[in-house]
């Protein structure tokens, strides 16, 4: 039964609010059809995914550039990365879109995906022995970009759900030349100490940390 009316604007920050706060919407990876794409001129994109079972209205914040320098127009197939999201004065809800992606690109990467996966086959990588991560680790190190959404997300998550919980955040590039080697530095300086290292680049679970 239902209980004592509530003004419209508290039940849509509350329905806001539970959609926000699910680690599985709030922290996901969409793929459809580019159907609509307005480039405003604040700088913002605004568009919306289509697939057979449905569609979504997005919004990607100081996107435009990413739409533009991937040359991504309607009728693209796009992955898109971020979270859900209610403006609560009209009650529309939308993806707000931290990262997008043409699939075409996705097509490469998995190929190089695959390629590494043979080489770390045929070198023993992929047999080294696995080691369990502990049940609450006690020296856990971040690598991750500095200021990057996946280091805020991840910070959300644990402030979220082991308030006052201790961690050490090493900072390294994600990406371009520099990058293998600062990771693989921060790697060996992590594994002196650490019972549990998270290394991850892009929005949080958007792309997912590889755990060590």
């Amino acid at each position: 039964m239902a209980g004592e009316p509530v003004e419209v604007g508290q039940y849509v920050t509350l329905a806001r609010k539970a959609l926000v706060n699910d680690p599985y919407l709030a922290n996901a990876a969409i793929i459809g059809e580019l159907t609509k794409l307005t480039l405003a001129r604040s700088g913002h994109a605004y568009f919306t995914l289509t697939d057979s079972n449905g569609s979504i209205d997005c919004v990607f914040f100081g996107g435009n550039n990413s739409f533009i320098s991937q040359e991504i127009k309607e009728g693209s197939k796009l992955v898109a990365l971020g979270g859900i999201d209610v403006y609560v004065k009209t009650g529309r809800m939308q993806f707000k879109a931290s990262r997008i992606q043409p699939v075409k690109s996705i097509g490469e990467m998995e190929r190089i995906r695959q390629e590494l996966i043979v080489k770390w086959r045929e070198d023993g990588t992929m047999d080294r022995v696995r080691l369990e991560a502990p049940l609450i680790p006690k020296r856990l190190h971040i690598i991750t970009g500095d200021g990057s959404a996946a280091l805020a997300d991840m910070e959300r998550l644990i402030a979220d759900r082991w308030p006052n919980f201790s961690y050490t955040v090493i900072p390294v590039l994600v990406q371009g030349s520099q990058a293998p080697g600062q990771i693989v530095r921060a790697l060996k300086a992590a594994g002196k100490t650490a019972d549990l290292i998270i290394l991850g680049r892009g929005g949080g679970l958007t792309r997912r940390p590889l755990v060590i």
